[in-house]
């Protein structure tokens, strides 16, 4: 359907994380896209609740702004991280070694990505981020019960 159009709000090229349409002619960044079905297990494990939806949105906008290049997308899928990053932050003071593990690779990501194309580091990011959203649902879990 999107195979290979050119889009009038592209994404700009250094939020770009892998050559577009190599893999699928639908799915423009393909592995960053699927990666996200990390954040989709850890919500299926702990449950669609109010308390996943964060995550869930979050999994969501970002399949969708790696499957559609267009740069409205890539705004949707930060919004929604820093909503996620947000709607936990009762959390913070308990998880907040946390913070740190993901800048480092959100910045070793951009810094791959740019400087050598590198489509596994954000791949990995994605993977570390559903890891780590599995330990603040654990946690959440704590806290309420």
């Amino acid at each position: 359907m999107f195979r290979r159009y050119s889009f009038p709000l592209a994404t700009p090229p250094e939020s770009q994380r892998e050559d577009w349409y190599v893999v699928s002619d639908h799915i423009a960044e393909f592995w960053c896209c699927i990666s996200n079905i990390g954040f989709l297990v850890v919500c299926y494990y702990h449950g669609f609740t109010l308390e996943t939806y964060p995550i869930l949105t979050a999994a969501l906008c970002s399949m969708v702004s790696h499957a559609v290049p267009i740069y409205p997308l890539l705004l949707l899928d930060k919004a929604a991280m820093y909503f996620t990053g947000y709607a936990y932050r009762h959390l913070w003071r308990e998880l907040w070694f946390l913070i740190p593990l993901l800048f480092m690779c959100n910045q070793i990501d951009m810094v791959l990505a740019r400087r050598f194309g590198w489509t596994w580091p954000h791949v990995v990011w994605h993977l570390v981020a559903a890891f780590i959203s599995h330990i603040v649902l654990q946690e959440l879990k704590e806290k309420l019960s």
